[in-house]
């Protein structure tokens, strides 16, 4: 896949709508429709030609055929997108997944960035859609609160060259990015979701660790970039960026130079909701200088979010963000590149070997085998053609434990999963009880890699960054990954890198072969 970035480089412009499209100028849209073009509607869609909104999230949809019926529907002036950050399988049954960005990073090489940007973006197009709320440029610089595996790691070098790669793949393809969330969002003490985090870094260390990423996201052309519900007690101790003019206005456009859409993450997230409303939070936010308000709620709240915005925005600002959010449209109307991407060899080159001491792998695929565990063990089990046991919960009792070790085979797998730095204590339990009945056990970590800490004497661990559960109910599991993480178990070459530092036994950078 070296011949990709050549490629985008030379082509990493979006193709120009033919001059036979009509793209809409603010001349030629009502007052509603300027007003529009400031909120994206998600959550309840059914309804979004009321607003009417200039961009639309796609609800999940079964099949791309689905997808697209969906996207027309909309009208050729909606601009449809949605969070596709391991590919359109995120949102559109039946398409391809491809390593979550952890696992890219483990690659350590922009070229597999590129690669399934470009096949996410080939599939997106395929469905109508032409917006990724993606590439993630955090810095995953905070073990205590770990970004699950969202961000490409720790090291902002390594993040920028892959958040370039996936910008300039986007832009090739025809598809928006959105690079997210400005700034400082891996460096987090608590859930957006739920509570308003902070960062607590100084302007120095902003400057050296979270803003490079997004600087050379904006230096590859990003025509997006989503804010996020974050203070940075450095630049605005009062207001996360959502809301801070010093951050969006004053960092974001007057120091990096971002002339483009800048949209929020959604307004209806605990940290902006609970605190500001999302009313009072929506006119705030374009005030500060974003363009779009994100709204996952239900059809009220849209509507409140209009009027809101009507109320508080004077007519010259409503159409200065709903001229930059019609000039995207216009650039982004064209077919650009498109192929298709295997994801198999990427997602092997992610899977990560931290130890082997025991020899324990690879495992011998004619002897029977046990994979055990608290999340995703059916699919990982089915790709290894082995039997399977799974808790109930994420922490096992001692009777689950019990039971996992009656069903002990020859070989036993143990895929462990956590939401922090600290594995479950149950869970610790289950690696040692297993451990302790005198079979080839190894261990792999589904989520962060951090697990491993938990067992450093087991002797044998495998990283995959299969899974990421911030908020809600685990997505279903990566089978991509699943497979390859299979084949490496039954002795394929393990690729990749830790992308963070996991412990002074485990430094990012650590990646054994077999």
């Amino acid at each position: 896949m070296k011949w990709i970035l050549p490629l985008l480089l030379a082509v990493a412009v979006p193709v120009p709508a033919a001059a036979s499209t009509a793209c809409r100028t603010i001349e030629q849209l009502t007052p509603d429709e300027r007003l529009g073009q400031l909120i994206m509607v998600g959550g309840d869609t059914s309804r979004a030609h009321e607003v009417p909104a200039g961009l639309v999230s796609l609800p999940d949809m079964p099949d791309v055929r689905s997808a697209a019926e969906f996207t027309r529907r909309q009208g050729k002036d909606v601009l449809v997108g949605g969070d596709f950050e391991h590919g359109a399988i995120q949102g559109i049954g039946g398409t391809t997944a491809y390593p979550r960005p952890m696992g890219l990073g483990a690659t350590r090489d922009p070229a597999n960035a590129a690669a399934a940007a470009l096949g996410t973006a080939t599939e997106l197009k395929q469905a109508g859609v032409r917006l990724n709320l993606a590439p993630l440029a955090d810095v995953n610089s905070n073990p205590q609160f770990p970004f699950g595996v969202r961000s490409y790691g720790e090291d902002p070098g390594l993040i920028s060259r892959m958040v370039t790669a996936q910008v300039l793949a986007y832009r090739s393809a025809g598809v928006v990015p959105a690079v997210k969330h400005f700034p400082g969002h891996g460096g987090v003490n608590a859930d957006p979701h739920w509570e308003l985090p902070t960062v607590d870094a100084d302007r120095a260390t902003m400057d050296r660790v979270h803003f490079p990423p997004f600087r050379a996201a904006i230096a590859a052309g990003a025509p997006m970039i989503m804010t996020a519900h974050v203070v940075l007690r450095a630049v605005d101790p009062d207001l996360p960026s959502t809301l801070s003019s010093r951050v969006i206005t004053g960092i974001l456009r007057s120091e990096m130079g971002f002339d483009g859409v800048v949209i929020t993450d959604s307004i209806q997230m605990g940290a902006i909701k609970e605190r500001w409303g999302i009313a009072d939070a929506s006119v705030r936010a374009l005030k500060a200088g974003a363009d779009v308000v994100l709204s996952t709620g239900l059809h009220s709240d849209h509507v409140t979010i209009r009027d809101a915005l009507r109320a508080g925005l004077t007519q010259e600002r409503i159409d200065q963000s709903a001229a930059r959010v019609l000039k995207l449209k216009c650039q982004y109307r064209g077919q650009g590149l498109s192929t298709r991407v295997d994801p198999d060899p990427i997602a092997q080159a992610s899977i990560t070997l931290l130890d082997n001491r025991s020899k324990a792998l690879p495992f011998n695929s004619q002897v029977r085998t046990l994979v055990a565990g608290v999340m995703d063990v059916e699919p990982l089990a089915q790709a290894m053609g082995a039997n399977w046991w799974q808790a109930s919960s994420e922490n096992p009792t001692d009777a689950e434990i019990a039971e996992a070790v009656r069903r002990v085979e020859d070989q036993v797998l143990v895929a462990t999963y956590s939401r922090g730095p600290t594995l479950p204590e149950g869970q610790v339990k289950l690696v040692h009880a297993l451990k302790a009945a005198g079979k080839r056990v190894a261990a792999v970590s589904l989520g962060v890699p951090y697990d491993v800490n938990s067992y450093p004497d087991l002797g044998a661990a495998l990283a995959a960054y299969a899974q990421t559960q911030v908020w809600g109910p685990p997505p279903p599991a990566n089978g991509t990954v699943m497979k390859a993480l299979a084949r490496v178990v039954f002795g394929a070459q393990p690729g990749g890198k830790l992308p963070v530092t996991v412990s002074a036994r485990y430094p990012s950078g650590l990646g054994l072969r077999y």
